[in-house]
């Protein structure tokens, strides 16, 4: 049986955690024509950034229906909004035999889904379709905010470090900034 070698105290790491989501959505925007032509080229925004257009959206939820639109006919799409967020821990070895969270960065992901409906010209039925844009359905995020040195694992293992030495007891948090 190999022997665990001991932590040097003062040795730092960084770890990540994912903060459970809250399985809810908010509401972003709906656009609605008698006749989706008319809007079809129209942008639509979740988070400030471009997320479709509306035809794009409506297309999205015709092409997962296995179906075919009538453009002179109605449509509509509502798009949401949810969030998922992470926490990436700077940590220093104690020479009590712990790790003390020293430093904290953080990490916003905003993701986009679409409620369509639409006139079928296949079914002659008024159809819907829900899409969520998320990464088990082969999407990434549609935005990712970081606050500053979230991806730099050593800077934070410096900060961890600097925060260690200097003062005791203090856990610096850097918060994402949302313009």
């Amino acid at each position: 049986m190999l022997k665990q070698s001991p932590i040097d105290p003062g040795t730092t790491r960084v770890t990540t955690y994912c903060y459970p989501v809250s399985g809810t959505t908010n509401s972003v925007e709906i656009k609605s024509a008698p006749r989706a032509m008319t809007i079809w080229n129209t942008g639509m925004y979740i988070a400030g950034k471009l997320a479709k257009t509306f035809g794009g959206f409506v297309l999205d939820g015709v092409n997962a229906a296995f179906d075919a639109i009538d453009k002179e006919a109605g449509a509509s799409v509502h798009t949401f909004q949810s969030f998922r967020y992470f926490q990436k821990n700077a940590q220093v070895y104690t020479a009590s035999g712990s790790w003390s969270t020293r430093y904290q960065a953080e990490r916003e992901e905003t993701y986009k889904h679409a409620f369509n409906s639409w006139r079928s010209t296949k079914y002659n039925t008024t159809r819907t379709k829900t899409i969520d844009y998320v990464p088990e359905n082969g999407f990434s995020a549609h935005k990712i905010v970081n606050s500053p040195n979230y991806s730099n694992n050593t800077e934070l293992d410096n900060r961890a470090w600097t925060n260690c030495t200097k003062v005791t007891n203090i856990i610096v948090v850097q918060n994402i900034i949302k313009k």
